[in-house]
């Protein structure tokens, strides 16, 4: 290199041909002789000899839900001489706050800014995935926010789950956990089947969000903390005290939305999202309350704009999904449910959702599917054995059941979970265990129906038909809809030697149960004793045709024949009668 510059030193100052000044020759010596100085540096330095360094061999992340185990292997102690030095650590607190700032005003750069933040975050989460000892609750909490506004719930649970004792950790996985319990509210609104099941998920995760916030002395912390615990009035006023402030945070008008009537909540959703454009939250919870409203395209369109802004945020493909359901376009819902959980492949509560809803379609093979897989990501949650047990005592199972049923009261003891599994007891035959859940279930919540029909159930078969009438009643009165109810309370009437009030209740049954031929052959009971034969006649045909080895019904019909004087047929019934009876 040296000898480079003095061959260029050589041949430059021929050219120089005329009058050369002095002056000139020697500034062009003095440059080439200090070029030469600093390269000959450069050329010894490069001639140590550097240490070689081993590349690095990277695994994804894997952190259980509940255990904090990473990898597959308890994560060491953390050794505070090795941890990611302080100045990578605030390098990616500043670039987080540059993203929260572009959502929180109208950033056209904030796509970009989300995207250069996602991929920093995955990579140092490979890092620390490879090199536990650089990790710290700081640079979990980091992760877990960043993830957090990137729109990756899943990660974000999982890094802050990894520091439990860091405050603003707890902070933000109870905002979280909250954040799906307003989703599972929502949504609950659109099954048919296990609502009551989602609305309890619903409650374990703000029970959870709750016991996060317990010690936060913020404003914000106790307006959470109302929210979780279920007191509306706490929470209206908080955030009506801090909307009166100048500065006040959009959160409160979020959180306000979640206990006001659906005008308002879209007001205060829409003037939060004027002052921070790109609220994530703000714009899915707004796009359910417009679904509610039958504002469907513009909820199609506050969904859209989550979804452009952060590609990975599972829970807008969720509120997508729950819409397409709500206007009947199974199939672009189920779409959207898949991608959501195909971004999201730990989130339980997609699983249960979509296994609902496959259950509704009658693919029962994909609804078990998924509630198994449901079990399997989060074993120690009872709403998850819940839904199976639901599930298998749909399909007949159950056994299988009466397992899933056993294993969700013993990890969480609830009135909902004693009332199904009173009501599967009630149709093996165990009497006694019915009797004891409902009673369990309604000392536990009195507004349940399914546990005072049921009980009712026990109290007829045990001939006590005004305590089977009452607590009929009871049940009715809880839900209108209640099928067996009726028909229980029917029977009870009967005995009690109140037809007119029986063929009521017994018709109410059968629009709700149309294809149950026991109704049929107790109203044709009843209709009897008023002296209507042919009616009675009329109910009994229906019900042997429903079943056509229904004993007592071809009896019952045989005797009202003879009661017409028409001997053959009645004849013939009982002969039929007789057969099925000896079987």
């Amino acid at each position: 290199m040296l000898l480079c510059v003095e061959c260029l030193a050589v041949t430059a100052v021929p050219r120089f041909t005329g009058r050369v000044r002095m002056k000139d020759t020697g500034r062009l010596l003095a440059l080439v002789a200090v070029l030469g100085v600093v390269l000959g540096i450069g050329w010894q330095l490069n001639q140590i000899k550097r240490p070689k360094v081993e590349p690095l061999t990277l695994t994804p992340l894997v952190v259980a839900p509940e255990s904090g185990v990473v990898s597959g292997k308890t994560r060491p102690a953390i050794s505070k001489k090795k941890i990611l030095p302080s100045g990578r650590l605030n390098a990616l607190e500043r670039q987080i706050g540059q993203a929260r700032s572009a959502l929180y005003s109208p950033d056209k750069q904030a796509r970009v800014r989300i995207e250069l933040l996602t991929r920093r975050l995955d990579g140092l989460t490979l890092l620390v995935s490879s090199r536990e000892s650089l990790s710290s609750p700081r640079l979990w909490w980091l992760l877990g926010l960043g993830y957090y506004l990137v729109g990756d719930r899943q990660m974000a649970e999982q890094a802050l789950m990894t520091a439990p004792d860091h405050p603003q950790a707890r902070w933000t996985l109870a905002r979280l956990y909250l954040e799906r319990a307003m989703a599972l509210r929502r949504t609950s609104l659109g099954l048919t089947s296990n609502r009551e099941a989602i609305l309890l998920r619903a409650g374990s995760l703000a029970g959870r969000a709750l016991e996060l916030l317990q010690d936060d002395p913020t404003q914000l912390g106790a307006a959470y903390r109302a929210l979780a615990a279920g007191k509306p009035t706490e929470l209206r006023a908080i955030c009506q005290r801090e909307l009166l402030k100048e500065r006040a945070s959009e959160e409160y008008m979020l959180l306000l939305s979640c206990i006001t009537s659906r005008g308002h909540a879209l007001d205060l959703l829409t003037r939060a999202l004027r002052r921070r454009p790109h609220y994530d939250a703000a714009l899915w919870l707004r796009a359910y309350h417009r679904t509610e409203s039958n504002q469907l395209r513009l909820a199609l369109n506050d969904v859209g704009r989550a979804i452009a802004l952060v590609p990975r945020f599972a829970q807008a493909y969720f509120c997508r999904a729950w819409i397409n359901f709500y206007q009947m376009k199974d199939e672009s819902a189920l779409r959207d449910m898949n991608r959501a959980i195909k971004l999201a492949p730990g989130d339980a509560d997609a699983r249960i959702w979509r296994g609902g809803k496959l259950a509704e379609r009658g693919d029962f093979k994909g609804a078990t599917s998924d509630f198994d897989e449901a079990v399997r990501l989060e074993p120690k949650e009872a709403t998850h054995y819940l839904h199976r047990g639901l599930l298998r005592r749909n399909l007949g199972d159950l056994e299988g059941a009466t397992k899933d049923l056993d294993q969700s009261l013993e990890l969480r003891t609830t009135a909902l979970g004693h009332a199904h599994r009173g009501a599967i007891r009630y149709f093996t035959g165990n009497l006694a265990g019915t009797l004891e859940d409902c009673n369990r279930a309604i000392a536990e919540d009195a507004s349940l129906a399914m546990p005072y029909g049921y009980r009712g159930a026990v109290q007829l078969a045990s001939g006590n038909a005004r305590g089977a009438q009452f607590d009929c009643s009871q049940a009715i009165k809880l839900d209108r809809t209640f099928g067996l109810a009726y028909f229980n309370r029917g029977q009870a009437r009967i005995q009690l030697g109140n037809m007119s009030g029986a063929i009521s209740d017994l018709t109410r049954s059968l629009q709700q149960l149309p294809r149950k031929a026991p109704s049929f052959y107790y109203r044709g009971v009843a209709r009897r004793q008023q002296g209507d034969i042919s009616g009675a006649i009329r109910d009994y045909s229906f019900a042997i045709e429903l079943e056509s080895d229904l004993a007592d019904a071809y009896r019952a019909r045989g005797e009202a024949y003879m009661l017409q004087g028409d001997g053959e047929r009645a004849a013939r019934d009982l002969r039929v009668a007789e057969r099925l009876e000896q079987k």
